[in-house]
């Protein structure tokens, strides 16, 4: 989001502090790391088409097994 190529970039400071007032709602919960893709039946591989898609595929799962919802800035 503070990259010059996004649709209404900001800086830095003001993305961090939007995360921060977000993360200060009751709805927001920190999730420890503790999922390995590699585990069985995390991850419908078939269904990744990229790399670039890793990180979403991480926090995806993450979610699912927190019984969590995913919510992304971009």
């Amino acid at each position: 989001m503070s990259q010059r190529a996004y649709p209404g970039s900001e800086p830095p400071a003001t993305i961090a502090a939007r995360l921060a007032e977000a993360a200060g709602t009751r709805w927001h919960a920190f999730w420890a790391d503790d999922l390995s893709l590699l585990e069985r039946g995390c991850v419908q591989w078939r269904h990744v088409m990229s790399s670039r898609q890793l990180t979403d595929v991480h926090l995806l799962a993450r979610a699912v097994r927190q019984g969590g919802r995913l919510v992304t800035l971009d």
